[in-house]
């Protein structure tokens, strides 16, 4: 495997890394990795059962609407403070 020589970029940690040497791996070992981490990627997307509705649910709709109702809620307190120290 050729070794190849690293640009120097300024940073001298990015220097380090891109000294590091490069390990490549055929490809029917590549493939075989894609494939795991497709199943397991497809195992956790695919459960079911009335839990895995809630999860969804949460994650997708409740979480994010808390969030931004939780964002609302403190800049208006953060202004109405700033406002009554004016």
């Amino acid at each position: 495997m050729p070794e190849r020589r690293p640009q120097q970029s300024g940073d001298e940690l990015m220097d380090q890394l891109a000294a590091l040497p490069v390990r490549d791996v055929d490809a029917l070992r590549a493939a075989t990795l894609r494939a795991q981490g497709h199943r397991a990627l497809a195992a956790q997307s695919q459960s079911d059962g009335p839990l895995a509705m809630l999860q969804q649910l949460y994650r997708r709709a409740l979480e994010p609407a808390l969030v931004a109702a939780l964002s609302v809620g403190y800049l208006g307190w953060a202004f109405a403070t700033a406002m009554s120290l004016h």
